[in-house]
């Protein structure tokens, strides 16, 4: 009898510790690594969107927290009823890793807004796994929902793509990232520590540093296939921009040799057809090479990379966000003295 008491006694402390240690664990998680739950966006502008108005934090990749719109997008710029300046793509844009004053949305927003002048407003509905086929596939709903004004800016991390990417989003075939609204899962990751090991499990470990987009380089030169697909592609954008300025601009990854020389990881020829293409339909192309070649060879900054990852890898940087909101602004107000 004293031994049954025993071992119930035994059962319960184990059941209490277990329980203890599980809410550890999720107020740890709670601040190392939360973003909340994505749910299937309606509008189809995005494939999927965070909590609205849900409490952000992030110390695997950056050291940052926040708190998301009522649309559930990482923009903390005062709203208004009518967007000027749309900006969309990957986690990049999403910035997760930057605290809010520092990403390219809200630094675009305040150099329009400089010296007190009644500036474009820009709306950031940048989102993780976002990649530029994705975002093109997007922009007609996105166009539908947010009417902007102005402009379209859409985020690029490669240079590459393929023909049957570029016929999934023309057909409107292509896989939109699955969103889990109801059910178990999407009630379990409610817990910030199950969320986490979620996150890792669905992106092989790669939960702090996950979507890059960053597709590697073609190893041979782009063929006709290649400028048929890009051609498609960007004809079928300008299309879906319905007459409003359409800016894409591209940041390659940059590699750092043993010695510390940077190069970045451009295909010539790949650039060359995209350029073209993106002059052919009156597009403007922005490509961030030469001025984070200028900044690392200068001033030893480099754009990607943070104090506790490695050297120049993983996600825009504050540095990498200030000269992208810089350069855009440039060309925004180009435009707008052009008019």
């Amino acid at each position: 009898m004293q031994s049954g008491k025993q071992l119930i006694k035994w059962i319960g402390k184990v059941v209490g510790a277990g329980i203890a240690a599980f809410i550890l664990l999720n107020l740890f998680c709670l601040v190392y690594a939360n973003i909340g739950v994505h749910t299937t966006n309606s509008t189809g502008a995005t494939d999927y969107t965070w909590e609205p108005n849900g409490f952000f934090s992030r110390l695997t990749e950056g050291i940052t927290y926040g708190r998301l719109d009522s649309q559930g997008f990482n923009n903390s710029y005062p709203a208004e009823d009518e967007v000027d300046i749309l900006l969309m793509g990957s986690s990049h844009m999403e910035a997760f890793q930057m605290r809010q004053h520092e990403n390219v949305g809200y630094q675009l927003n305040r150099l329009l807004h400089q010296d007190g002048s009644s500036g474009d407003y820009v709306y950031n509905i940048g989102t993780s796994g976002h990649g530029f086929t994705d975002c093109i596939s997007n922009l007609p709903y996105a166009m539908k929902q947010y009417h902007p004004r102005k402009a379209v800016v859409i985020e690029m991390t490669t240079l590459g793509t393929s023909e049957s990417q570029v016929n999934a989003v023309l057909e409107g075939t292509r896989s939109r990232i699955p969103s889990y609204d109801h059910g178990l899962i999407h009630m379990l990751q409610q817990f910030p520590y199950l969320q986490l090991v979620y996150r890792q499990l669905k992106e092989g470990g790669q939960a702090g540093v996950a979507d890059l987009n960053i597709t590697p380089t073609a190893s041979k030169a782009p063929d006709e296939a290649y400028a048929e697909a890009v051609n498609a592609l960007l004809r079928q954008a300008a299309d879906w921009a319905d007459g409003v300025e359409l800016i894409l601009f591209y940041h390659p990854a940059l590699q750092l040799d043993r010695v510390g020389n940077a190069s970045a990881d451009v295909d010539q020829k790949q650039m060359q057809v995209f350029s073209a293409a993106c002059k052919e339909y009156g597009i403007t192309f922005v490509d961030m090479t030469d001025t984070f070649m200028e900044a690392y060879e200068k001033d030893h900054i480099l754009p990607y990379g943070f104090a506790n990852t490695e050297v120049g890898g993983g996600h825009l940087n504050r540095h990498g966000h200030r000269m992208i909101a810089q350069e855009l602004a440039k060309v925004l107000s180009s435009m707008e003295g052009n008019a």
